[in-house]
């Protein structure tokens, strides 16, 4: 994979979402291609590196009086040599409550007895929508919780969301072109 065939597939989709919008009995199919655009898109970036996404994404928790669950897990929990090195939350925007949310699941799987090699943790997404106090604030908070700092990539030349602008609306097409600095940026830290 190279990163223009990763931008071909993104502008791909992006463009299915797009016919997808006019249809007013589509609203499922929207939903599915804007969850599905980053991800994708964060998958064929990892491809363009020599590490892989691993399959079985799920891990145990830590054991609380007895207990774990077994199902924890983020977006793309990425692979090199075999073991997790990475955990990657994908967002088609980023708000305060998916921000603190995947701070909090990177902190579980960090405790994880299935991942001790977890190096880096990252959020790949479309745009932005968090107060810049909020942000810094629950960055200091990952970083304390786990040891490690959050990497945020946000990939569209339009950085800061505006609700009034849907993903998929033909109309608003230019704001989600892609940074490709910011996509190097990313391949680039899943390289190291």
């Amino acid at each position: 994979m190279t990163i223009d065939e990763a931008i071909e597939n993104y502008n791909n989709s992006l463009a299915k979402g797009q016919l997808a919008f006019a249809n007013a009995d589509s609203g499922g199919e929207r939903r599915y291609i804007a969850g599905d655009l980053f991800e994708s898109l964060t998958t064929d970036l990892v491809a363009c590196t020599d590490r892989t996404i691993a399959q079985d994404k799920y891990v145990r928790s830590q054991t609380i009086n007895g207990l774990s669950l077994g199902n924890l897990q983020v977006d793309r929990h990425i692979s090199h040599n075999g073991a997790i090195e990475s955990l990657c939350e994908c967002k088609t925007y980023l708000d305060a409550c998916y921000l603190k949310r995947a701070v909090f699941d990177f902190n579980q799987i960090c405790l994880s007895p299935d991942v001790p090699d977890v190096k880096k943790l990252g959020i790949l997404t479309g745009q932005i929508c968090v107060s810049p106090v909020t942000r810094v604030f629950t960055l200091d908070l990952a970083r304390q919780l786990t040891g490690i700092d959050v990497e945020i990539f946000v990939v569209n030349t339009t950085k800061r969301r505006s609700g009034d602008k849907q993903l998929l609306d033909p109309q608003y097409g230019d704001n989600f072109a892609l940074d490709i600095s910011e996509l190097q940026r990313f391949i680039d830290w899943v390289s190291e």
